[in-house]
């Protein structure tokens, strides 16, 4: 990397880190005002609970998934495992759970928190018995699909063959 790269990579990982920052916490805050929403509907609701168990299976899960991922953003990689070889890179591309200053941090906090505001509009709706429901729910396992593949999959099939 150049001297002139370095400073403004690290400049964009600081813009996107903000912005990962302020993501988790708009989807907190909407997540908590969509739950308070959907708890009159579900004070007056009849007939059983059909239709709300996947919004609140996807929902209490992708709760854990952000929180995960904002575990992860805070906590980065350690010292020790903050190092990328030039063996390690795959046609230009570098490990980025191996770079503490990298925007990759941040995309897997927005993505989390995406999920969480699609999981628990799709609770509000379901509460609702709105047949938009389902398409929120597909959504946001769509998110969460999507986060997990970036999170787990990609890195441990980097871990395995390429390092």
């Amino acid at each position: 990397m150049t001297t002139l790269a370095a400073p403004a990579g690290l400049a964009l990982a600081t813009v996107v880190d903000r912005v990962g920052e302020i993501m988790v916490a708009a989807g907190t805050f909407i997540a908590v005002v969509a739950v308070g929403a959907a708890l009159p509907a579900l004070m007056r609701r009849t007939g059983g609970r059909s239709g709300l168990t996947p919004a609140l299976v996807i929902l209490t899960g992708g709760a854990a998934i952000t929180f995960v991922a904002w575990l992860a953003f805070t906590i980065r990689c350690s010292q020790s495992g903050c190092h990328v070889k030039p063996s390690y890179t795959v046609f230009g591309l570098e490990p980025w759970w191996r770079r503490k200053h990298s925007w990759q941090w941040s995309g897997q906090l927005i993505l989390a928190s995406i999920g969480l505001v699609t999981a628990s509009v799709a609770l509000a709706l379901a509460a609702r018995r709105r047949k938009n429901a389902r398409n929120a729910l597909i959504a946001a396992r769509l998110f969460y699909g999507v986060w997990a593949v970036v999170v787990f999959v990609i890195p441990a099939i980097w871990e395995v063959f390429v390092i």
